[in-house]
């Protein structure tokens, strides 16, 4: 489970900015908070903003990382913060991530932190081992671009010989420069605790909505829809949510044997929509009206298997723009299903930004689940914050209204035109 996330001196955040999961003493809503050991941790947080104001940098940055550890080949550049500032006064970037790792029972608190200077030149994991009170250095390395080589250090030889062992031995087989080590080792799964680290990373989804005009009803086997499809009981909870867009949608199915699906060249299924008519006649499977539902529908669709997961076996969704064709009922009821714990039975996790204040309620949200990336006009450096951190905010406070009057901040610049244009 994510504890924390910081940035520093990436994309828009030039100062050590921290979006915190970790629960406050705010009362509201205590049963739907995730305890691990003595901490209580969010079960969901919802990001807002104006536009520009660096919510979705944040998602990337933690995109960045996430992508890095499950075993992206792609190099990411991470661009440091350049507003105002000469190219020689940059320093490195920093994301860190901190988060617990369940393994048996046993729970480590883990700190990984990666440094980039256009290029990750750097990475370095620390654990608190079950039982213990001081972390352990697992390991930390470096990139020297004089010998062109990673360069390891480690303070765990005398007390974790085996993992020191591990860890020299991959860090002398993984020379290239975009190879990571945590990722080698959690690749190479001889200990559990790099194997669940990347695990957990694969796990992680950054959603994008549906951009389709058109969308087909035919999808490849391996679709993650399938599964659920095809499962009498995990069908009808979709086919519950997606019938809160369309009511007419009473199932959803999966044909394998159809004309589309036999002149496609690789393994698909057509997916059927049954749909009851506005005089409760059996108007049958229609393939045409379902290739052109709504996007709600589709995008429904597409998030559900993501959400479903999480919900099941834990793990963390993050989802830029969640109003993005879906009703704020709909989205009350996904945040819902995050805070309940009998729905939650795996500890997942949700992230997402969003513009819709008629949400931030506390019927929804405690106000440490509120969180704001706000821009600074000065130097366009992006702050974030929560709505707890917010002085005088009382849990009976009407979170919406003052936050549309301006008592939050985070809201876009409507004076006018940018200082100096001309009028």
């Amino acid at each position: 489970m994510l504890i924390s996330f910081t940035a520093e001196n990436a994309y828009s955040f030039k100062d050590e900015q921290t979006l915190d999961m970790r629960a406050t003493t705010v009362k509201a809503h205590n049963y739907s908070l995730l305890k691990a050991g003595t901490k209580k941790l969010l079960p969901v947080t919802a990001v807002y903003g104006a536009n520009a104001s660096g919510k979705s940098n944040l998602l990337r940055a933690l995109e960045v990382v996430f992508s890095l550890i499950a075993g992206s080949e792609m190099v990411i550049p991470v661009s440091p913060f350049a507003m105002g500032h000469t190219a020689e006064g940059v320093g490195p970037s920093r994301l860190t991530l901190h988060f617990f790792i369940d393994i048996d029972g046993q729970r480590s608190e883990c700190f990984y932190h990666l440094f980039f200077a256009s290029r990750c030149i750097g990475e370095a994991l620390t654990c608190v081992f079950p039982g213990k009170r001081k972390a352990s250095s697992i390991f930390m390395r470096g990139w020297n671009n004089e010998t062109e080589k990673w360069e390891i250090q480690s303070d765990i030889k005398s007390t974790h010989k085996d993992i020191y062992t591990e860890v020299y031995y991959v860090h002398e087989m993984e020379t290239k420069r975009e190879a990571l080590l945590l990722k080698a080792l959690g690749k190479r799964a001889r200990f559990p605790l790099f194997e669940h680290i990347q695990k957990w990373a694969e796990k992680v989804v950054l959603y994008h909505e549906v951009n389709l005009r058109f969308i087909s009803p035919i999808i490849k086997e391996s679709d993650e829809l399938v599964p659920i499809l095809e499962s009498d009981g995990r069908r009808e909870e979709l086919v519950s949510f997606i019938h809160m867009l369309n009511p007419l949608i009473r199932d959803i199915s999966v044909l394998r044997d159809s004309d589309w699906v036999r002149r496609s060249k690789e393994k698909h299924v057509q997916l059927y929509f049954d749909y009851d008519s506005a005089g409760g006649q059996d108007t049958g499977r229609n393939t045409m009206i379902s290739a052109f539902e709504s996007r709600g529908v589709w995008t429904a669709l597409r998030l559900y298997p993501r959400i479903d997961d999480v919900l099941r076996n834990g793990g963390l969704l993050i989802v830029d723009e969640l109003e993005n064709s879906l009703h704020p009922l709909l989205m009350a009821k996904i945040i819902n299903m995050f805070t309940d714990p009998d729905v939650n039975a795996g500890r997942g996790q949700l992230i997402f930004t969003t513009h819709n204040a008629l949400l931030m309620d506390k019927k929804y949200f405690r106000q440490d689940e509120i969180a704001f990336v706000e821009k600074d006009p000065e130097d366009g450096s992006s702050s974030l914050y929560r709505l707890s951190d917010v002085e005088g905010v009382r849990s009976d406070l009407d979170f919406c209204k003052n936050y549309i009057l301006g008592a939050f901040g985070a809201l876009p610049d409507l004076s006018g035109g940018p200082k100096g244009a001309a009028k």
